[in-house]
Order: structure tokens, then sequence, then C-alpha cells
């Protein structure tokens, strides 16, 4: 096993399991360890979402329509309504175009805390105010308004100890925990079904973490008849030799 294999240590999950950890919530430590992986480096952000009294909707409902909002938001109109400060543009969006979309990719846990639950969401991508987001969530609920939002000190450096703690913090350590999802971009579209692949072709878990961290690390890798790419697509080599 190589030395980044190290960093996604099969060994954790095995305690977790003696530990009373479901397969759910070993499932997540997996996908929040390799979204932070694959985005080591960057700046890590939490949002936490809460609900209230009065709303009609399913919690997620609310949070697809967050999303379509902050899809089309970027730092030009942000600054036009005020929620930036023209000097500001260049400290919390350097080399970005104005007219660029926020990026936004998210790993999201939802609890049953609160009213009608809480969405627990960890993010890469770009500066969003609090007062945006507070605006926004209270116009899209109608009622909830209560919106928290911060950035890690550092940027991540060590997924796998920032991952045992988000796990311990948001889903094991939870008896509120409901479900979690993420963004195609936490780490790629389909990256669950090259894992799942992965993993039945090599039929070692310690084989299957090592090519699994080289994907994650941006290198293509060659498995039998098909090669693997760090955009998780899997390619038989005659149609590799295409592309």
């Amino acid at each position: 096993m190589t030395e980044g294999a190290k960093e996604v240590d099969w060994e954790v999950l095995k305690e977790l399991a003696k530990q009373t950890w479901t397969r759910q919530q070993r499932r997540a430590y997996h996908r929040v360890l390799s979204g932070l992986r694959k985005h080591k480096g960057e700046r890590l952000r939490f949002l936490t979402l809460t609900s209230a009294e009065g709303m009609e909707r399913p919690l997620n409902e609310y949070f697809r329509i967050l999303k379509e909002r902050i899809k089309r938001l970027t730092p030009l109109k942000l600054l036009k309504a005020g929620y930036v400060k023209k000097d500001e543009i260049e400290k919390y969006y350097p080399n970005k175009p104005l007219n660029e979309p926020i990026r936004f990719d998210y790993f999201k846990v939802e609890t049953s805390e609160g009213v009608k639950g809480v969405l627990h969401i960890l993010y890469f991508g770009d500066y969003i105010p609090q007062k945006w987001l507070k605006h926004v969530w209270k116009e899209i609920t109608g009622h909830a308004h209560v919106v928290d939002i911060r950035a890690c000190k550092d940027r991540v450096h060590s997924p796998r100890r920032l991952a045992r703690y988000i796990i311990a913090q948001y889903v094991a350590g939870q008896t509120a925990f409901v479900r979690f999802s993420w963004s195609w971009n936490w780490v790629a579209k389909g990256f669950v079904k090259v894992w799942e692949f992965i993993k039945n072709y090599m039929k070692n878990i310690n084989k299957s973490l090592d090519i699994w961290n080289k994907l994650l690390d941006g290198f293509t890798v060659r498995l039998g008849g098909h090669v693997l790419t760090p955009d998780m697509r899997i390619l038989r080599i005659d149609q590799s030799r295409l592309d």
C-alpha cells in the first residue's frame, strides 16, 4: 500500500464498524473523505440551514431552489446588489471573472433537528455572503432565517482527520441523522460507480484504495482492458485510443 493510500485508512472503517456505525455511516465516511481528498489544498466551508414553523415543503425542496439561485449567482451580481463592496472583490474572488457563476461543490447531511430539520452542508468553492444567504433562504422558505456559514481556518491538508471529525460530528454522533447527498462536483459525476468497479475488479480493499487515491490525485489508471480517468470515466482500451 502506498503512502498516499494510507490517508484513506480502511482500518478506520473497521474500527468504526465495531463502534456500531451503520453501513450508511461508513458509506458517508468514504464519500466525505473522497471529496476532501479531491479538493485537498482548498478551503472548506461549513453552511447550516435551519427550518421554521409554517414551512409547507420538505426541507430538501427548498434547498433545491437555493442551489438554482446559487448557480445563477456571480460576483458582479453580488457587487451590484451591495452584498460585497468593490474593494472586497479581489479579496473574495481573486482572478475570477465577475460574470462567472459561483462555484458550489457540496456534501449535505440532513438531520431531524429543530422544527422541520436542519441541513449541514460542507462545500468547496467561492465565498457566499451570509447576508445574501440569510435573505434568500428566508425568501425561499417564507419563514426560516437562521443561517450560519464559516470557513476552516486552514486549507484542507489532512483529509482523513477532517473526514473522521465530520462524520463523528454530523453523522455518527447525530441521533437525528436522516440522509446525506452531494453535488456532482463534490468528486465527479458517477464516482460511486467507479469505486464499486474498482472494488469488484481488485477483490482487495487495500489495492482498491491505492488505485482510488491515484484517481483522486489526478492520475489515469489502467485496469486490465479498461482505463479509469480522474473525471471518473471507465473506458475500454480500444475506446480510450479514440479519445
